[in-house]
């Protein structure tokens, strides 16, 4: 018995025996008569009750829920009653209420009338998840206690189960006039233990690592177990449980989940911290360096201007002050943001010019040149009287400085720029006068009297920075050019600190360190001595130690009136050393030192004595020098036989390097061969030859910089080293660039020429090789866009390629190169040219691109009837234009066109089929056999040799400006056949020219160039599957003079395992090499190509096509399975084979085929209407079906008629498996519209007037020109196209 059921029974009998009474009478069990024994009764009831306990009381049960009333209040008397968790109604007239009893509160019944009735009490819907309940009536798992007495009622109770809740209703019968009390109503339960999950964060998700036992679900669990974070402090955690993941943490670099760590706790990753060690020398927080344990060192910035001294370095783990991490700077001494401008050196400026103002001579004046390129605000100081100390300036009697600075725009290297003037008496305030120098067509000369100068324009300007004006003549023993820094002040000199920023240049005078040779008075003249120690230009001459390439002595300046530089403006802008041809600048080209024991070259006048100077002063005796300056241009034969001769040899040497730069050009004039090795053109420009047509021979590379030019002019280059040689353009991305041009090229001595960059040949030149060396190659750069282009005129011709083979070039036959053809302009009429196909894949479009006015006709021979019924106007702009075969052009009079196409040239043998046709309808031969035949080439040829042994002894070529047209070969017609020119030849049989190598020429280069025919076709590929997880693929290659054979050029071998266990394909080479790619001859000759197969897991195989750039048109390919005779169109269909076995070789059981599909054209003509051709071997075995695009119309073969607009055309061979489908757009003709661009334009009216003879409907030209489609082309059909002339179509 449980503790409350002990409670209970305790307060009952408690209340019985009156111990304890609540605030209403306890309703006990009537007593008949007073004098029966309480006893008996209190007995009685007793056991009534323990018999209600005992029922309640079973083994195993777990309570489930209770009722105890405790949380309700007392309430009245009523028939019906709710409380919390159940219900309770009354039948009869009986009441209800919570009372305090014996118990405590509980549910009392209360019968009050005479009669029976009925009360219903119904618990809730109880949760009993997890426990297995007794149901039905009076269920064991229900008990509760009853207190009260008298009467019999009976008491039953129901326990009904619904899923997982169950529902407790009791029902009390109760005898009149009396009361029940019912108390601690009890469900109890065999527990059927579940585990539960913690749910620490209540997103409804438990964790299943954390867990409890219980028969029903405890606060803070729950049955779900994929909550896999119920961490909300974890980087991932996600509240709605909507990214379900297991808790995770940011590591050290604060990446959610990652695994980064950072040991020296910087706050960078160690993945990505370059050093992660305390310890290392170079350690910083967050470093960009790797760890080093070893001192960095450091260099002197000594003048502070950031850049270190690689000359003064120390290691330290930190920056020392004073110190910089890197070693650039070129200048330790030189901070340069001290000045103001360019900075400069010695040798950047000399004394060039002086003249005092005294008698004759009207002013004084001073004078320097640059040889350096000075930038606006460069100041410099001049001064005749400072004097150098060692670390500061001393002055003498007094002192005079001028100080220059440049002008706006700066001044360029090679100017002299003339301080004017200095004396001037309005000088003295330190106000700004003009310097001058020259300019084209206004030079700083002498005045009619040579007086004074005149002249020049303004160079800047200049100002006194003292009151002493003195001049830099008479009796000056030193003067100085120096660059001052912007805080040096004339008022502080003495002062070491104010003069030691100083940048001394240049001195000039006749006793340098004022030791007074000359006998002068010292002492208040010279107070001290002058000296180079402590400058820019110290050294040990003149005894006052400076350099004498920066500084001059000489007795020339004692007593001079005037002085001035002789050494010319113009010097040679190369020198050579040791074989090497290379660009001076102007400081190393002008002497104005003394340096190597030179003289310098100055002039001056000089006095008699100290004591007679009146005739140096008679008059101004010198002009200035003007600006010296570099030629711009200069000749071979400068540079061999002129002062200084750089070159040796007029002829050079194999082993002579030639550099231009300084935008100097550089021609070959002289002899009629020269030599070298490497060309360097850095700026400027390279004349191989002059136009007396020379040789150049070079042994090295050539090499061009970004603005640098190379021209072959008339003359030869020969590339003639032994082993690799480089022509570099430097012109990559302009394809049009004229930096390189050619005349002759002769590639030489069994190697290869790279062209890099792009190049032209000039018209009327030749690319040739040596005919003794067969592996002469030329390539062109395939990592820079490279290219050559043949270029065409009217005046030299054409550029050509000599005798060859496919060995010469890097590509082989498929090299391309681009070509030019010129056709000139007839000023007075139509121009007609026979002219031919130069290049691979010409259309008409091609040609009619370089002029839209020019209309393109073909000659068959075939045609029946007379010559004029031969022509067929091409319109159609996408026409190949066969190579070999003759075509007829014709410009509008005074219109000329440059035709140019890129592609590959024909190379070796090239035949050219002639026909003979007998017209059967006429017995005139003399209209038959007639063939317009062209040169294949890009080189003329020899067409008597080409002729020659065919039996053709006559040949005629179109010549415009004669009267008849044409001239005969054997009489005035050339023997030579230019670049792409077509001529006629009758022949009265079928027969074969040749043309070869050997009939190549390369003089009277006249006009055209061609391009060869590509004998590569296209490549097709296949592709096998196997469920999607294997591939493998196979490709056959189309290419002309290929077989079953093994060829290493055109054939891939198989480098893939080719066992059974791994999906493969492949064929099988004659010789029987695996070859994932085989070359299968020309695509007219190809066949069909067997299969190896390896099925590698087996099962189901899938044959698809496998798309290549390059597949041909028109070409269907098939793969047979030739033991089911299962066939698929590549492209079209799949091949799907079932069942085969897995680890199995097939040889042979896959089969290609090839065939071609048609091709087909249509015009709607203006007199025939529809005109359908098809071509492609045996399309006629082909069933066609058609239907227009709206499915208005459809039928079976070709039809004649088709209403304007969209069809599809299909052909079928079921023979073959291939199917092809042509979209086909018909248009009606536009009568009169011949070039077909809607318009009757004057094109059209051309086409009219060409001169076409009269003739049948057998030509498609006369077709088109029979306007009025009576068959004839008379003056009526002019009549008639002039009623639409100028009309559009519509």
């Amino acid at each position: 018995m449980s503790a409350n059921h002990q409670r209970t029974l305790f307060v009952m009998l408690h209340s019985f025996f009156g111990c304890e009474r609540s605030t209403r009478p306890l309703r006990s069990v009537a007593l008949s008569s007073p004098k029966v024994s309480i006893l008996p009764a209190f007995f009685a009831f007793s056991t009534f009750v323990m018999s209600l306990l005992l029922v309640s009381s079973v083994t195993g049960q777990t309570t489930i829920w209770t009722e105890d009333f405790e949380d309700e209040t007392t309430s009245s008397a009523t028939s019906s009653l709710a409380g919390n968790n159940w219900s309770a109604t009354s039948t009869g007239s009986g009441t209800m209420s919570i009372l305090n009893g014996p118990t405590g509160l509980g549910f009392e019944f209360d019968n009050t009338p005479n009669a029976t009735h009925t009360c219903t009490w119904t618990s809730e819907a109880i949760d009993i998840t997890g426990y297995t309940v007794s149901s039905g009536a009076n269920a064991s798992s229900v008990t509760y206690v009853v207190s009260g007495s008298g009467g019999s009622p009976n008491f039953s109770h129901n326990v009904a189960i619904t899923g997982n809740s169950a529902t407790i209703t009791i029902t009390i019968e109760m005898p009149n006039k009396k009361s029940r009390i019912i108390d601690s109503i009890e469900l109890s339960g065999t527990c059927t233990p579940s585990t539960w999950y913690a749910d620490a964060d209540g997103d409804g998700l438990g964790d299943s690592s954390s867990t409890t036992s219980a028969c029903s679900q405890p606060d803070g669990y729950v049955a779900d177990l994929t909550d896999l974070c119920d961490d909300t402090s974890a980087c991932n955690y996600d509240a709605n449980s909507n990214a379900n993941a297991s808790c995770q943490t940011n590591d050290a670099c604060g990446v959610c989940g990652g695994t980064g760590v950072d040991v020296d706790s910087d706050g960078v990753c160690d993945d990505v911290d370059s050093c992660t060690d305390t310890s290392a020398c170079n350690y910083t927080a967050n470093p960009t360096a790797a760890c080093s344990f070893d001192a960095v060192t450091w260099y002197e910035d000594a003048d502070g201007d950031g850049l270190g001294d690689p000359a003064v370095s120390q290691t330290a783990c930190s920056q020392p002050a004073g110190y910089v991490d890197n070693n650039t700077d070129d200048d330790p001494t030189l901070n340069p943001g001290l000045y103001a401008g360019t900075v400069l050196y010695p040798g950047d400026v000399y004394f060039s010019y002086a003249a005092e103002g005294y008698s004759g001579i009207g002013a004084s004046h001073i004078a320097f040149t640059l040889l350096k390129d000075v930038v606006a605000g460069t100041k410099l100081v001049l001064s005749p009287s400072l004097q150098w100390a060692g670390d500061n300036w001393i002055t003498g009697s007094g002192t005079t400085a001028y100080e220059w600075t440049a002008p706006a725009d700066g001044v360029a290297e090679g100017t002299e720029v003339i301080l004017y003037d200095i004396q001037n008496t309005g000088r003295t305030d330190g106000s700004s006068a003009e310097a001058k120098c020259d300019t084209t067509g206004n030079l700083v000369r002498r005045n009619t009297g040579n007086t004074n100068l005149e002249g020049g324009v303004q160079c800047g300007t200049y100002r006194s920075l003292t009151t002493t004006l003195d001049f830099f003549t008479w009796v000056t023993p030193a003067s100085w050019i120096f660059q001052p820094d912007t805080a040096w002040d004339i008022s502080q000199v003495g002062n070491s600190d104010n003069d030691g920023q100083c940048r001394h240049l240049t001195c000039l005078g006749f006793d340098l360190e004022y030791a007074n040779p000359n006998g002068l008075a010292s002492g208040s003249v010279y107070p001290g001595s002058n000296t180079g120690t402590g400058t820019l230009i110290a050294g040990s001459s003149w005894g006052a130690s400076m350099d004498p390439e920066f500084s001059f002595e000489d007795n020339l300046f004692y007593i001079s009136s005037q002085w001035s530089y002789s050494g010319g403006s113009s010097p040679i802008p190369f020198t050579n050393v040791a074989d090497e041809l290379s660009p001076v600048t102007l400081k190393q080209t002008v002497s104005f030192s003394a340096a190597g024991g030179s003289t310098p070259s100055y002039t001056s006048t000089v006095a008699v004595s100290i004591t007679d100077y009146s005739a140096a002063y008679a008059d101004l005796d010198f002009n200035p020098n003007g600006c010296i300056s570099l030629p711009q241009s200069i000749g071979w034969d400068a540079l061999t036989t002129g002062p200084g001769a750089p070159i040796g040899s007029p002829g050079g040497s194999a082993t002579l390097n030639i550099t231009v730069d300084n935008s100097i050009s550089l021609s070959v004039d002289v002899a009629d061969a020269v030599a070298c090795n490497d060309i360097n053109v850095t700026t400027g420009a390279f004349a191989a030859c002059d136009g007396m047509g020379r040789e150049l021979s070079v042994n090295g590379d050539i090499a061009l910089g970004a603005t640098a030019t190379f021209d072959g002019g008339a003359g030869t280059l020969k590339m003639a080293g032994l082993t690799l040689q480089t022509l570099d353009a430097n012109n990559y991305s302009d394809p049009t660039s004229t930096k390189v041009q050619l005349n002759n090229l002769q590639v030489l001595k069994n190697k290869v020429t790279k062209v890099s960059g792009h190049v032209r040949m000039k018209p009327g030149g030749a690319m040739t090789f040596d005919d003794l060396a067969v592996n002469d190659e030329l390539a062109l750069d395939t990592e820079n866009a490279s290219s050559i282009t043949f270029e065409s005129d009217g005046t030299s011709g054409t550029s050509a390629i000599g005798p060859c083979a496919a060995s010469n070039y890097a590509n082989g036959t498929s090299q391309e190169f681009t070509f030019q053809r010129y056709i000139p302009a007839d000023p007075n009429g139509s121009t007609w040219v026979n002219i031919g196909a130069y290049v691979t894949g010409t259309t008409v479009a091609d040609w009619t691109s370089a002029n839209s006015n020019m209309l393109i006709f073909k000659y068959e021979e075939s045609n029946y009837g007379s010559l004029g019924s031969g022509w067929t106007f091409l319109w159609d702009g996408t026409t190949s234009l066969s190579p070999g075969s003759g075509y007829m052009a014709m410009l509008p009079a005074g219109e000329d066109a440059l035709i140019s196409v890129t592609g590959a040239f024909q190379i070796g043998d090239v035949n050219v089929d002639l026909t003979f046709t007998d017209d059967p309808n006429q017995s005139n031969t003399d209209v038959d056999g007639w063939n317009l035949v062209s040169n294949p080439y890009p080189a003329p040829v020899n067409l008597a040799q080409v002729l020659s042994g065919t039996g053709i002894s006559t040949w005629y070529i179109f010549d415009n400006v004669t009267t008849d047209g044409y001239v005969a070969g054997g009489s005035d017609a050339p023997s030579t056949l230019g670049v792409g020119q077509s001529f006629w030849v009758k022949v009265s049989t079928n027969t074969t020219l040749t043309f070869t190598e050997a009939d190549k020429i390369i003089s009277d280069n006249n006009t055209f160039v061609r391009d060869l025919t590509d004998d590569y076709q296209g490549t097709v590929g296949i592709e096998i599957a196997n469920g999607g997880y294997s591939k493998a693929r196979a490709f056959v290659k189309f290419q002309e003079g290929t077989s079953e054979a093994f060829d290493a050029e055109h054939d891939a071998l198989m480098f893939n395992t080719t066992g059974s266990n791994e999906l493969r394909v492949w064929m099988a080479s004659e010789s029987g090499e695996k070859l994932s790619r085989q070359a299968a001859g020309r695509l007219e000759e190809a066949v069909s190509v067997p299969l190896t197969v390896t099925t590698g897991s087996g099962g189901t195989l899938v044959f698809t096509e496998f798309p290549h750039p390059e597949q041909p048109e028109n070409l269907c390919v098939t793969v047979l399975d030739t033991e089911t005779g299962e066939m698929a169109q590549m492209g079209v269909d799949s091949l799907v084979v079932e069942g085969l076995p897995g680890n199995t070789l097939l040889d042979d059981r896959f089969v290609l085929h090839f065939n071609g599909t048609p091709s087909m054209t249509w015009v709607s003509s203006t007199c025939d209407g529809l005109i359908i051709d098809v071509e492609g071997a045996n399309w006629e075995t082909w069933n066609v079906s058609w239907e227009a695009e709206d499915g208005s119309q459809s039928g079976e073969g070709l039809p004649y008629e088709l209403e304007d607009g969209a069809y599809t055309f299909v052909y079928d061979s079921p023979e073959s498996g291939c199917m092809q489908d042509v979209a086909v757009t018909i248009q009606t003709a536009c009568l009169g519209d011949f070039n077909l661009n809607g318009e009757r334009d004057v094109v059209d009216l051309l086409f009219i007037l060409s001169g076409l003879p009269g003739g049948l409907l057998e030509s498609d030209y006369a077709e088109q020109a029979d306007c009025d489609c009576d068959g004839l082309v008379t003056i009526n059909d002019m009549l008639t196209f002039l009623t639409v002339f100028a009309m559009d179509c519509e």
